[in-house]
């Protein structure tokens, strides 16, 4: 079982994940792209006991996004 927080920037994702086996905990870290490819790699990662967290905010203050307000977009 894992845990897996993911914060989202312009150009890539980076994936934050918690791997508990055994009582013993393990930290791993790994960055993805928005190419299909990268979001293969990492959906064949997870099991059906992982549990994942996705940062649902951005920068309002950045382009596309100026003016738009504080939004917050949930799948």
């Amino acid at each position: 079982m894992s845990f897996l927080g993911i914060d989202l920037h312009s150009n890539r994702f980076t994936v934050a994940r918690l791997v508990v086996k055994d009582e013993v905990f393990e930290t791993v870290a790994s960055t993805y792209t928005f190419l299909e490819e990268s979001f293969r790699r990492l959906l064949y990662s997870l099991t059906e006991k992982d549990h994942v967290l996705v940062e649902n905010t951005f920068n309002i203050n950045s382009p596309p996004f100026t003016g738009w307000g504080a939004y917050h977009w949930v799948l």
